[in-house]
């Protein structure tokens, strides 16, 4: 995971103040719908069933949240095989940058 972090970081610059990483992707939706971040995302690729009640609460508070790869929410199954890394945030601009970043 350090390699994955090492990177992606240079990407963040101009888009993130700080970088913190903090091991759970469903905790750390929770601490952005809480709003103790302003941004999440993904390097590895998650299920959705293990972020479907945390990408709900972000959704609840009015936050943006997508998985940026195939496939998106809409379409993405639950069940334990798709994977697809995210990104979450307090609009759906700074998450298509997130992923942009993050896909370049």
């Amino acid at each position: 995971m350090t390699s994955s972090v090492a990177e992606n970081a240079a990407a963040m610059v101009g888009i993130a103040y700080r970088l913190r990483i903090m091991g759970s992707l469903a905790l750390s939706l929770c601490h952005l719908a809480a709003g103790r971040v302003d941004a999440v995302c993904s390097l590895k690729p998650a299920r959705s069933v293990d972020i479907a009640a945390a990408q709900l609460l972000v959704r609840e508070c009015g936050l943006a949240i997508d998985l940026f790869e195939e496939p998106s929410f809409d379409g993405a199954a639950l069940d334990l095989g798709a994977r697809s890394r995210v990104v979450a945030a307090g609009t759906p601009e700074l998450c298509k940058r997130l992923a942009e970043a993050l896909t370049n």
